[in-house]
């Protein structure tokens, strides 16, 4: 019985092994493959990525399936064998003899991002012969791209003076066998540079950072885009511009290289500036309040200027929100062009002088009117034109806080509780209202806060449109809170009720409800903060007119 027992133990641990080696083998021998592909390769040039498949062992392979992962960029010329789903680049090899391998070789021309590295991955799906299932193996190969066969320059003059015409050039050049199509030039301008013109014309918009498309380049082309302009009155020193070269490739955006030069700029014998609210590059302002302007034009030649004419452009596709007829001008004119300053007004500017002008122009936007626009001014003396640097203007949202206590709604029903006229020694309970009304642009992180009077208590019965309102009866602060308020939102409401109970020393006298309700928001256009606050609300009723004269405490005798 012993010795039976030990064939059988010897017999199951043997047929244990034999599983093993067996199933190991079929993950680690069974099948094997690999991805030979070049570790470094130039965008633009032909490329050929080769799947490499066995089988080493003596057991056939039942069904092979073998799936290419490939970047979008690579663009795919021939197979040395074509796949059965040429779209998802699947191939159904079938059978795979034992003892046997083969390949499949994929060519074309490789486009990927400078610099980048770009994984290739090939899964393969197998069945060996005395198995029910299937299995899987992938090998993965990485390509690294540091150049592109389609190169950028950018050249341009080493130096000039604000109000010069400063010339520049941009060359591409194709040194691969491929016709590149649908380039795309994007242009990085330096701060107070005006680009004037341009050869090819932009594609982009105005207003838009400069975009050039260019539809093929053939093989060995050499294509050049030419463009000047001038920099602003308070620009200096060294000053670059920065060209990137792109591949559009449907919706697939890929950088191939980069170019960069740069402009030193040396003073010229004028400058002029602008600041708008305190900013020299984007200012915001809240549509029912004042924008105010300082031009500073300074002679910074050693000789005086007598021929100073001074310009101040509103640049907008839309109409202006200013209110002209209560604007302070400081001697300027409005034209067609903007505001003018002949030299008759701003009169000799001695060697090193400045002469400031202060503008004021009242805002008052209309349903139709833009809620951007920049500002550019200009002068122009001894036969020389010299530009500020532009100011965009942004216009903020028009947010409305309204806070009121009632006792009576519109239609005379109670909405509080307790004596009216307030009586000592008695509680009384008001409703307060908060409103908001929004147009223009959207806001976010509303907050709107008040704090209660130690004559008043916190009466829950709260309620709001949208948002959360809460108390803290610690600080005696009531809070509402809104994290989104759409542009073109009105009537949008909070409410809660308060109670008092006066005292002998209130007698003859208006009770205090509420602190000042104070808002704050930000504008999503703008990104400015947004404030606004309303006065302190008492028992003095006078929105409420079922309650008029009826806000004074009255003896309980």
């Amino acid at each position: 019985a012993i010795i039976v027992l030990s064939f059988i133990s010897i017999t199951s641990w043997g047929g244990f092994f034999v599983y093993q080696k067996y199933f190991q083998n079929q993950n680690n021998e069974y099948f094997l493959i690999s991805l030979d592909t070049p570790e470094e390769k130039i965008s633009g040039e032909t490329t050929d990525i080769t799947i490499l498949y066995s089988n080493p062992t003596n057991i056939p392979i039942a069904s092979l399936t073998i799936d290419l992962n490939v970047p979008s960029g690579f663009l795919i010329n021939n197979f040395s064998k074509e796949p059965t789903d040429p779209e998802k680049l699947i191939w159904q090899i079938g059978t795979l003899p034992a003892n046997s391998n083969d390949s499949i070789t994929i060519s074309g021309i490789w486009l990927a991002s400078v610099p980048s590295q770009t994984p290739i991955q090939a899964y393969a799906n197998f069945r060996p012969s005395n198995f029910n299932s299937e299995f899987e193996k992938i090998a993965t190969a990485y390509i690294t791209t540091d150049k592109s066969a389609l190169s950028i320059k950018l050249e341009g003059d080493e130096e000039g003076t604000p109000g010069e015409i400063n010339n520049y050039t941009i060359t591409l050049t194709n040194d691969s066998n491929f016709t590149w199509q649908n380039a795309q030039i994007t242009l990085d301008l330096p701060d107070g540079f005006y680009l004037e013109n341009s050869e090819p014309p932009l594609t982009s918009h105005d207003g838009e950072p400069p975009v050039w498309t260019i539809d093929s380049i053939e093989s060995k082309e050499i294509t050049e885009i030419k463009f000047s302009g001038s920099f602003a009155g308070d620009i200096e020193d060294f000053q670059y511009f920065t060209a990137n070269l792109y591949l559009i490739k449907g919706r697939e955006k890929i950088q191939l290289a980069e170019a960069q030069t740069f402009t030193d700029i040396v003073p010229s014998g004028a400058n002029i500036k602008l600041v708008a609210n305190g900013n020299s590059d984007i200012a915001t302002v809240n549509p029912d309040d004042k924008l105010r302007v300082a031009l500073s034009y300074t002679n910074t030649s050693d000789t005086e200027i007598d021929d100073a004419k001074l310009l101040l452009d509103f640049q907008s596709n839309e109409s202006l929100p200013i209110n002209w007829s209560d604007a302070s001008l400081d001697g300027g004119v409005i034209t067609r062009d903007g505001i003018i300053w002949n030299p008759d007004t701003i009169g000799i500017i001695q060697s090193q002088e400045s002469k400031l002008l202060n503008l004021v122009f009242p805002i008052d936007f209309g349903i139709n009117d833009g809620d951007t626009f920049k500002l550019v001014a200009s002068a122009t003396y001894n036969n020389t034109t010299i530009k500020s640097s532009p100011i965009t203007i942004k216009i903020n949202s028009d947010i409305s806080l309204k806070a009121e206590a009632r006792y009576y709604n519109q239609q005379g029903e109670k909405l509080g509780n307790g004596p009216l006229p307030p009586i000592v020694g008695e509680s009384t309970t008001y409703k307060i209202y908060w409103r908001l009304d929004n147009s223009i642009h959207d806001l976010e992180n509303i907050i709107v806060k008040a704090t209660l009077p130690p004559t008043a208590q916190w009466s829950q019965q709260k309620s709001t449109d949208l948002g959360d309102i809460s108390f803290n009866q610690e600080t005696n602060e009531v809070t509402w809170k809104i994290k989104n308020l759409p542009s073109e939102s009105s009537d949008i409401t909070a409410s809660f009720a308060v109670t008092i109970t006066p005292e002998d020393n209130d007698i003859n006298s208006f009770v205090k409800l509420l602190s000042s309700t104070k808002l704050t928001a930000t504008d999503t256009e703008t990104n400015a903060q947004l404030t606004s606050a309303t006065n302190s609300l008492t028992t003095d009723l006078i929105t409420d007119e079922y309650a008029q004269d009826k806000g004074l405490v009255q003896s309980a005798d």
